[in-house]
């Protein structure tokens, strides 16, 4: 049986993308009805290639601060 070779993937870098960072809109916890506080990092991050050019996106999302609550600390 033949061995393969992984794939290789350049790495691209686009300095000049267009960035967009999308922010959670909630200001409540869905679950609960407590504050939700941004989280520091953020939750997805991707360059995108479009017919205009690459666009950078990335999301960040918040966390419930109701230690009581069922989706307390998650995304």
């Amino acid at each position: 049986m033949e061995n393969k070779r992984p794939r290789y993937r350049p790495r691209r870098i686009f300095e000049k993308a267009q960035r967009e960072i999308v922010e959670c809109d909630f200001t409540n916890c869905p679950h609960c009805g407590a504050e939700l506080k941004p989280r520091p990092t953020w939750h997805v991050r991707k360059t995108v290639q479009t017919l205009q050019g690459p666009v950078f996106v990335a999301g960040k999302t918040k966390e419930c601060v109701n230690p009581a609550c069922k989706y307390y600390g998650e995304h």
